[in-house]
C-alpha cells in the first residue's frame, strides 16, 4: 500500500496559520495617543508668587470646554482702606471694625480689622452698589460709631472716621406713674447706647428720687427685666449742662382682671395673656409688656397699671390668639375672653 498523499495538507495548514497571524496583527489592541502636554511656562526671573491651582476638565472628545461668560451684572469687588482718629486729628490705634454685607439677601458674618498705631484700617474687598453696616467698635475713651447703610462708589473708597473722646456727667431725676406721682423704690437698668461703659443700676427712694453719678454723655438704654418689661426710649444725657430726668413708667391705680375660657365657656388653665403699653410724653416714650398665666379656674389679674389703653393678647395650645384692644372706662375692670378651638384637618 502506497503512503497517503501529504501534499494537499501542507498548503491548507499554511494558509490557515497565514490568517492566524493576520488577524492576530489587526486585532491587537492599540495603546491610546497621549493627551497633549500642557504648556509649560518659562522660568521667571521675578521673585516666585504662588499661584491657585485650576483643575482642567474635557469633554467626552478630549477637548477642553468653552469657559462660561461672566454674568452680566457681576461687579468687581474693590479694596477699601479708612483712618480713625479723635477730634484733634491724633490717630487712635487699636480700634476695631466691622463690616458686614445688609440685605434679605446679602447678610453675611462680618469681616473685621483693626486700626494701626498711625489709625489705618483696611478691607481687602467689598462690592460697588452693595449695602453694608458699618460698626466701630467703643472703648473705655471713646464713644463708639455705627454707619447703618454704607455704600461705596466704582472708585476705590476712604473712609475718614471721627470719634469723640467719651464725657462723664453726672444727673439727678425722679421716676413717676403715669399721673406725674412719685414712684418709690423703682429699680431701672440704665445703658450707654454709645460706650461700652457697664450698665448702671439705679432704684428710686422714698420720695421717687435717685441720683446719676459718672455716666458717659449720648443716648440712654432704660428697661427692667423679668415678667414685666419696661423700655424708655428717647433720654439723652447733655455734657456741660445740668442733667435732670424725669422716668415716666407704665405704673398707676388701673387694675385689669378677668377669665379666659373655651368656646363651651369651660375656664382654660395655663393660657398666656400679655399685656402691652405705650406712653409718649414729649421726647420720651415707655413701652410696658407684662404677661401672666391664668389658674386653673382661667383667671389671671393684673395690677399697678398706669395706662388707660392697652393691646391684650391670650395665647393658649389648641385654641386660635385672641388679640383686642382695651381701654379703660374706670380703675378697675374685669374682662372674659372666650377661645376657639383650632380647626381640625
Amino acid at each position: 500500500m502506497s503512503a497517503p498523499p501529504r501534499i494537499r495538507i501542507l498548503p491548507f495548514a499554511a494558509i490557515a496559520l497565514a490568517l492566524a497571524a493576520i488577524y492576530l496583527a489587526w486585532y491587537q489592541p492599540r495603546p491610546a495617543s497621549p493627551a497633549p502636554a500642557e504648556p509649560v511656562a518659562a522660568a521667571a526671573t521675578s521673585p516666585a508668587v504662588a499661584i491657585p491651582t485650576v483643575p482642567i476638565t474635557r469633554d467626552r472628545d478630549g477637548s477642553r470646554p468653552e469657559p462660561a461668560p461672566p454674568a452680566a451684572d457681576a461687579v468687581p469687588a474693590i479694596p477699601l482702606a479708612g483712618r480713625i482718629t479723635d477730634t484733634a486729628g491724633e490717630p487712635l490705634g487699636g480700634i476695631l471694625v466691622e463690616l458686614r454685607p445688609r440685605g434679605d439677601d446679602l447678610a453675611g458674618s462680618a469681616a473685621r480689622a483693626r486700626s494701626d498705631r498711625q489709625g489705618e484700617f483696611g478691607f481687602d474687598a467689598v462690592t460697588p452698589g452693595r449695602r453694608y453696616q458699618l460698626r466701630v467698635a467703643p472703648t473705655d475713651e471713646y464713644a463708639g460709631y455705627i454707619d447703618e447703610s454704607l455704600t461705596f462708589d466704582v472708585a476705590a473708597p476712604r473712609l475718614d472716621i471721627v470719634l469723640e473722646r467719651i464725657v462723664l456727667v453726672d444727673a439727678d431725676g425722679i421716676v413717676v406713674d403715669t399721673s406725674r406721682a412719685p414712684v418709690p423704690g423703682y429699680t431701672l437698668r440704665l445703658r450707654s447706647a454709645t460706650t461700652n461703659i457697664p450698665d448702671r443700676v439705679i432704684t428710686s427712694d422714698a420720695s421717687g428720687n435717685f441720683r446719676l453719678e459718672g455716666f458717659p454723655a449720648g443716648a440712654l438704654e432704660i428697661n427692667t427685666s423679668g415678667r414685666d418689661y419696661y423700655r424708655i426710649q428717647g433720654v439723652e444725657l447733655r455734657a456741660e449742662t445740668y442733667n435732670y430726668l424725669t422716668l415716666i413708667v407704665d405704673h398707676g391705680q388701673y387694675g385689669l382682671s378677668g377669665v379666659v375660657v373655651d368656646a363651651d365657656g369651660e375656664p382654660v388653665a395655663g393660657a398666656r395673656v400679655t399685656l402691652k403699653g405705650a406712653i409718649s410724653a414729649g421726647d420720651y416714650h415707655t413701652y410696658s409688656y407684662r404677661t401672666k398665666t391664668t389658674n386653673t379656674d382661667g383667671s389671671f389679674a393684673f395690677a399697678d397699671l398706669g395706662s388707660y389703653r392697652y393691646t391684650v393678647s391670650v395665647h393658649a395650645a389648641g385654641f386660635e390668639t385672641q388679640i383686642r384692644n382695651h381701654e379703660f372706662q374706670s380703675f378697675s375692670e374685669r374682662l372674659e375672653i372666650r377661645l376657639q378651638y383650632l380647626p381640625v384637618d
